[in-house]
């Protein structure tokens, strides 16, 4: 058997591991009727779950020593992306304890000071240093301190014994004073830490971020489908998710032992320098191309994805709470912000919108009703219909008898039906 040869059996008794629910025939070359199987034919259960959660990356630790005394200590050593972490063992916390990146006269620290009580975001540069956020934490005795950064998030996490909790993140406001993903910027920043009076450290570990869980899952192929598998692991890429959104994630390449389901690792971790930042771009896939001796990669821009909130009409009946009916035109947004995506090319504003039609009390349908002229403006956008029952708090005549209106109100229901 050569090293690209593989039993079917083993990958999928692999891939099942990973909860995949859904395999074809072209993942192993062919289609299902050369083989003789149907993907019909093929039952999946998880034997196994995984659920991967480290600040720092096993096979991506940069610094592992004990501590030593000093208010800010600059290791030197460096991350190649802005997706770090810095994590510190209090052995005895009376006073203050720092970690994060620092170095050039720009530094980005996070801080926790027992004699206060608050946790915070420091950020120095040409400009001086300013404090982006503060939060009261309660740290006592021996704990886990950890900075972490994700892009352009800062993260600041304490471990008091039940695993690492965060006390407090920030993006805009570090976003807004300097760009971690500049190179210029990042090649200037090194792991750092430090302590203050009353304050005694222990071990100090920095390195690239982990991850806080794991998606996307795709095996790496070859040209032909074939599963790129070496020494008997099955290479595939998964998005590493970090302390935030799309933005603050990177992909990472991984192996699964086909003896051994359970021994799954990262090996690689993905960056890529476009547009004159360092990005975490994500969600894509690996092509291996024998012919030409070269890897391909396929991968969504997701580095720089801008958000925009959903539309919200202004209420045109003062004292009442609006109904909400926002809309997005493309998912992440709708993701985002929870509200119902339209599809590609979409115009939020030109779409018929849900509507509360009251049918009797204490029961309400949602229908959808086709844009009109008048009322509903020019565009189409419909506004919700004000409770008859309140209409006299605004001055207005009690219709709830009126024939006209009782029939508008019902016009939706009986085209629904």
């Amino acid at each position: 058997m050569t090293e690209h040869d593989f039993d079917r059996r083993d990958v999928l008794r692999a891939l099942t591991a990973l909860g995949v629910t859904g395999v074809t025939a072209s993942l192993f070359g062919g289609t299902a009727e050369a083989s003789g199987t149907s993907p019909l034919d093929l039952e999946f259960s998880v034997v196994e779950r995984f659920r991967p959660f480290d600040l720092i990356a096993p096979k991506f630790v940069q610094l592992d020593t004990r501590a030593r005394a000093g208010a800010l200590v600059e290791t030197g050593l460096r991350p190649r992306a802005p997706f770090a972490a810095v994590t510190v063992e209090v052995t005895e916390g009376g006073g203050r304890v720092v970690a994060g990146l620092a170095g050039g006269g720009v530094s980005v620290l996070g801080t926790y000071d027992a004699g206060t009580g608050q946790a915070r975001i420091e950020l120095t540069t040409a400009a001086g240093t300013a404090v982006v956020k503060t939060v009261t934490a309660e740290l006592r005795g021996s704990f886990g301190f950890a900075v972490v950064v994700n892009e352009n998030a800062v993260t600041v996490l304490a471990d008091t014994g039940a695993g690492w909790r965060p006390l407090l993140t920030e993006r805009d406001q570090v976003r807004a004073r300097v760009d971690l993903r500049d190179p210029a910027v990042l090649g200037k920043l090194g792991y750092a830490y430090g302590s203050g009076a009353g304050t005694r450290l222990g071990r100090v570990r920095a390195g690239y971020f982990g991850q806080a869980g794991v998606r996307d899952p795709h095996v790496v192929q070859y040209a032909d489908g074939r599963p790129y598998i070496r020494h008997g692991k099955l290479y595939l890429t998964m998005t590493n998710a970090g302390l935030g959104f799309f933005q603050q994630a990177h992909w990472g390449v991984w192996t699964l032992d086909l003896a051994d389901p359970t021994q799954l690792e990262q090996v690689a971790a993905l960056f890529f320098e476009r547009d004159g930042v360092v990005l975490g771009d994500h969600a894509g896939q690996i092509v291996r191309d024998d012919d030409h001796d070269r890897f391909i990669l396929l991968i969504e821009l997701v580095g720089r994805l801008r958000l925009q909130r959903c539309p919200r009409p202004p209420h045109r009946h003062p004292g009442r709470r609006p109904f909400r009916r926002a809309r997005a035109a493309d998912p992440a947004t709708a993701a985002a912000h929870h509200c119902q995506f339209l599809g590609p090319g979409a115009d939020p504003d030109r779409r018929p919108l849900a509507r509360r039609v009251r049918r009797k009390p204490g029961a309400a349908t949602v229908v959808r009703v086709p844009p009109r002229a008048g009322r509903h403006g020019a565009r189409g956008r419909l506004r919700p219909r004000p409770d008859p029952a309140r209409r006299r708090s605004f001055g207005q005549p009690d219709r709830r008898n009126d024939p006209a209106t009782r029939r508008r109100a019902l016009v939706p229901v009986r085209q629904r039906r």
